[in-house]
C-alpha cells in the first residue's frame, strides 16, 4: 500500500491577532505629496489609484485583454502595509485583478503601481508589533462600442477610509493565550483540524492522483465557516479538502477596528503521493 503525506500551509490575509485594547482610531493615514493639502487625503489617494488602474488597462495590452474578456465588469483590489516612513511593505501586502487571464498577464504591472509608490507621511502609524492594511478595492464597468472600450469606476460601498486592524478569529482552545501567540495558536488548530480529519481518497490514491488544492474559506461575524471553496488538479482532492474545512468548529467572530468581521482565509493543501 502507497504511502501518503499531507503537507499544508496557511496564508493570513494581512491579519492582526490581539487581545488587548487597541486604539483603532484616528486611522492610519497615507498621505502622498500631491494629497497633502486637499480637503480628504484619502478620497485623493483613492482616486489616484484609479487613474493609474485604468491608465493601465487602456494601454495595448489592457486593451487588447479586455475585448477578449466575457465579462462587462473587473474587480480588482488588494491591500498594503507600510513602515513608518512610508515605505510599502511588499511581502506584507496583496493586490490583484479578479480575473485569471488578467491577473496572469498584467499582475506584475498592476502590483508596480502600487509598489512604486512611497508616502510623504503616515499618519496615526500604529505601532509593531500591531500593523494596519490599507485595503483597496476598484470596481469597473466595461461597455464596448465597436472599437472604442469604455471603463467605468462603481460605486464602492465601503470606500476608502485609511488603515485597518484586523484581529483574526479565535480558535477554540487558543482563548487564554497570549495575544502575541494568538496568530501562531489559530494556525496550529488549523493544522490540527487538517492532520486529524484528513482521508486520502481512495479513488485518487488508486490512480495515483496528487497535487495541490488552494482552499478559500470565509468566517462569518459570528465565527461560522459561511463560505468554501477548492481549486485543484482533480474533483476528488477538492472534495476531501471541502469536507476537512466544512468540519471546522465555530470560533470567535475576527474583528476589524473593533468591530465584528466576516474574514476570508486562503491556504493550499498539498496532497503527496510516498
Amino acid at each position: 500500500m502507497k504511502g501518503v503525506i499531507l503537507i499544508y500551509a496557511l496564508l493570513f490575509f494581512s491579519l492582526l491577532s490581539a487581545q488587548e485594547r487597541l486604539v483603532y482610531f484616528p486611522q492610519e493615514q497615507l498621505i502622498l505629496e500631491q494629497c497633502e493639502n486637499t480637503e480628504n487625503p484619502n478620497s485623493c489617494l483613492y482616486s489616484y489609484y484609479d487613474q493609474k488602474i485604468q491608465a493601465l488597462l487602456k494601454s495595448k495590452k489592457g486593451l487588447k485583454l479586455l475585448r477578449q474578456l466575457d465579462s462587462d465588469t473587473l474587480k480588482t483590489g488588494g491591500f498594503i502595509v507600510v513602515t513608518k516612513d512610508g515605505q510599502i511593505i511588499k511581502d506584507k501586502s496583496r493586490l490583484f485583478l479578479k480575473n485569471k487571464r488578467l491577473n496572469d498577464k498584467l499582475h506584475p504591472a498592476f502590483e508596480n503601481l502600487f509598489f512604486q509608490e512611497s508616502f510623504k507621511k503616515v499618519r496615526n502609524y500604529k505601532t509593531p508589533p500591531f500593523f494596519a492594511t490599507h485595503p483597496f478595492s476598484f470596481d469597473y464597468a466595461i461597455t464596448r462600442s465597436k472599437d472604442i472600450i469604455s471603463l467605468r469606476l462603481l460605486a464602492n460601498e465601503e470606500g476608502y477610509s485609511g488603515g485597518v486592524i484586523i484581529e483574526v478569529p479565535i480558535f477554540p482552545g487558543c482563548e487564554a493565550v497570549h495575544p502575541s501567540e494568538m496568530q501562531p495558536c489559530f494556525q496550529q488548530k488549523i493544522e490540527e483540524h487538517i492532520k486529524y480529519h484528513f482521508r486520502y481518497p481512495k479513488k485518487a490514491l488508486n490512480r495515483g492522483i496528487s497535487g495541490t488544492v488552494n482552499v478559500m474559506i470565509v468566517i462569518d461575524k459570528n465565527g461560522a465557516i459561511s463560505e468554501s471553496k477548492a481549486k485543484g488538479p482533480h474533483e476528488l482532492l477538492e472534495s476531501e479538502a471541502l469536507r476537512i474545512v466544512n468540519l471546522l468548529p465555530k470560533m470567535t467572530p475576527a474583528k476589524k477596528n473593533g468591530k465584528t468581521a466576516k474574514i476570508p482565509f486562503s491556504f493550499p493543501m498539498y496532497f503527496k503521493l510516498k
